[in-house]
């Protein structure tokens, strides 16, 4: 009895994640990332090799490592490389730096692909869910003529993310790649994620579970689930050079932190969750289960196939709704005669969505946050249940 309440505890700190759950990021996870305990034993990523931290988590009760390389096609450089990248002084968290060099527009930008491998075969592991995070996003000055910093990412990747204490008083700002509004953004647009205020050394964290308010408030806590590798860009830029052909008053290099949890960010802050973006299916390439691949492609599959793929996980459903979502299908025409609603009119009959019966009242039953998922998951939902997901019917 003396080692049952160790034993007891063990087993509920490595709880599987709870699927019910609204907010995945805000659950118990299946694989939790622990840089601080990693052994870095790869560190050349800036000579085209890569940064591997091994024995980073388990994946089903087996050992993993965490590999960072370049996404191919692209390049990266950074003259500080040699002695910034790896792991903060503290080694708590992982670093890589990223230099700016003037009149040399995009020298402080890399795209990085970070992937789980089995620490002993080496190949691609895939975690049910893990948090990722991503800290000190911050500017070196706050005017047009100080370097900025950005991250970049296709949000299609992640489940739902946390930023502290919430979207409206974050020192980040999101906007939409192409377009610059606000998100949600197109089917294949990539979410930028800003930092808004200045930023100095004394004020970068030291241990991703023991940050003050202004850290908190410059942290991205991303969810993922069923994923073995993921994409970022990191810019380290100087925007009135970029854009106008100026000059910034100084030039330099700037670091990039990550690590797993950062759990006071988790706790207290706002979790959001992007709408899967219609039926419009992603126009590019995207990087899935170690390879690259296409909703073109997916859609040129057998039937049995192309529903194996859309089953495999959340991804490939959100970046190729118009393949996977029975609601994105363009209806066969029928004779029947249909008795027209009111645009506030909810369908007052069981419908048949995603292969189960469902019913405007079992939506209206919902809680808030799963309520506002089934009503971003398409067209289908809110089509049939107006009062229950548009603002302008629920008076």
């Amino acid at each position: 009895m003396f080692f049952l309440a160790p034993l007891l505890l063990l087993a509920a700190l490595a709880r599987p994640v709870d699927a019910d759950c609204e907010c995945l990021a805000k659950c118990s996870m299946d694989t939790e990332l622990d840089i601080e305990n990693s052994n870095l034993t790869e560190n050349d990523i800036q000579n085209g090799g890569v940064m591997k931290f091994e024995d980073v988590g388990f994946v089903d009760d087996r050992s993993i490592d965490l590999e960072v390389s370049i996404i191919p096609g692209t390049t990266y450089e950074s003259e500080r490389a040699d002695v910034r990248n790896g792991k903060t002084s503290t080694g708590k968290l992982g670093q890589i730096n990223l230099f700016t060099v003037e009149g040399v527009p995009k020298s402080g930008e890399g795209n990085f692909r970070f992937c789980l491998r089995d620490h002993e075969t080496g190949d691609l592991a895939t975690a049910k869910s893990f948090i990722f995070s991503i800290f000190d996003l911050d500017n070196r000055r706050n005017t047009k003529d100080g370097i900025m910093e950005k991250m970049a990412i296709n949000i299609g990747q992640v489940e739902d993310y946390i930023i502290y204490p919430d979207e409206d008083t974050s020192e980040i700002n999101r906007s939409c790649e192409n377009s610059g509004l606000a998100p949600p953004c197109a089917q294949g647009e990539r979410n930028i994620f800003r930092a808004t205020t200045r930023g100095k050394a004394p004020d970068n964290p030291e241990d991703p579970n023991s940050i003050d308010e202004t850290q908190k408030s410059r942290v991205i806590v991303f969810s993922f689930k069923d994923t073995s590798c993921w994409d970022f860009t990191y810019s380290h830029f100087c925007e009135i050079e970029e854009e106008q052909g100026g000059k910034c008053k100084w030039y330099g290099g700037g670091n990039f932190m990550f690590a797993g949890k950062a759990q006071e960010v988790i706790d207290d802050g706002e979790c959001i969750i992007p709408p899967t973006g219609g039926c419009d299916n992603n126009p590019e390439p995207f990087f899935w289960k170690g390879r690259d691949t296409s909703c073109d492609e997916i859609a040129s599959l057998g039937p049995q196939k192309q529903n194996f793929k859309c089953n495999e996980g959340r991804r490939i459903e959100r970046e190729c709704p118009a393949v996977c979502l029975e609601e994105c299908e363009t209806p066969s025409p029928t004779v029947t005669p249909t008795v027209p609603r009111g645009d506030c009119e909810d369908n007052l009959l069981p419908f048949d969505y995603k292969g189960k019966i469902t019913s405007c009242g079992a939506v209206a039953s919902l809680g808030p946050q799963k309520q506002r998922r089934k009503c971003n998951a398409g067209r289908r939902i809110p089509k049939e249940c107006p009062t229950v997901c548009k603002d302008e019917c629920s008076s």
